[in-house]
């Protein structure tokens, strides 16, 4: 057999596999939607309530991972639970997992979901130091929050009215929303200037804005407010809301921190969920003064 024709042949071999090889390629996909993944600029809608502590990860996120496309919309829960039903989003962060209504809707679409809680949270009782409430008896907190209680010269105060603190202390108390005796303003800042310019006022606030917005004004802005403490009624022990008692359970108005995920994500989503989930994500949950869900490990060398 002459060389030129075994050229011949293996070129005829090497463009055949190549032909192959290209029809592969541009061979129409049968992937499900559950196979699917979000394009490579990952869009994370977040109750504003989590924005403390999802900035504080995002930055060291990326400092770590400096190809990472990460984009945070931030909203009220009623905002982000609609991104995830409608697909803008497929990854939302929420004060809660997602409930069994939500749950079997998406799976209706043929999508898998998945809740991982990164941290655990409070809801905080603010007000400035001439009101002259420093301890709230767990048993009362109820009243006092239902409209046309004796005390409804307290005046209770979120940021917006679809906070996901409503939900919750409605579920907690067994109050309707509307009938609770909590006013809205716009947003953190408006919230914290009314708490200061109101002696009367109660801001009911996220652990992490303790930390991280309150610790940031001036000293003297600090002297003017204050952290009300909520009594235990059977111990009959005020309870602050701190990393201790978060870990043993008596302050009663703690909640989580939720990742939700609706089917696959694309990398940067995973890694940035991984992230939050390792060491370094649970250490700046604890530098934030939450509660992490593992508390960080710490490696002795001995000589």
């Amino acid at each position: 057999m002459s060389f030129n024709f075994v050229t011949w042949l293996v070129k005829l071999v090497i463009g055949f596999f190549v032909l192959m090889l290209a029809f592969s390629c541009h061979s129409p996909s049968n992937q499900t939607k559950e196979e699917e993944t979000i394009s490579k600029k990952i869009i994370i809608y977040a109750d504003d309530i989590c924005k403390e502590i999802l900035e504080a990860e995002k930055t060291v996120f990326e400092s770590q991972n400096p190809n990472a496309n990460l984009q945070i919309v931030y909203g009220d829960e009623h905002v982000v639970t609609t991104s995830i039903f409608q697909d803008s989003a497929r990854l939302v962060c929420l004060t809660r997992p997602l409930n069994s209504g939500e749950v079997k809707y998406i799976q209706s679409k043929s999508y898998s979901t998945k809740s991982i809680k990164i941290a655990e949270d409070a809801i905080v009782l603010i007000a400035n130091n001439h009101n002259l409430t420093n301890t709230i008896v767990w048993d009362s907190l109820s009243g006092m929050l239902q409209k046309g209680n004796k005390n409804e010269k307290i005046v209770f105060v979120i940021d917006k009215n679809q906070s996901g603190h409503l939900k919750y202390l409605a579920q907690r108390t067994k109050i309707v929303e509307d009938k609770m005796n909590i006013y809205a303003v716009e947003d953190s800042v408006r919230l914290f200037e009314y708490i200061r310019s109101h002696d009367n006022a109660i801001a009911l606030v996220p652990l992490s804005w303790v930390e991280n917005i309150l610790l940031k004004n001036t000293v003297a802005e600090q002297s003017k407010m204050k952290i009300i403490s909520i009594t235990n009624t059977e111990r009959g022990e005020e309870v602050m809301p701190d990393q201790y008692h978060l870990s043993n359970g008596t302050y009663p108005l703690s909640k989580g921190v939720y990742l939700n995920l609706k089917g696959n994500v694309a990398d940067d989503a995973a890694n940035f969920v991984n992230f939050c989930m390792k060491d370094v994500g649970q250490l700046i949950v604890l530098k934030m003064g939450l509660l992490p869900v593992d508390m960080p490990s710490r490696a002795y060398y001995v000589k």
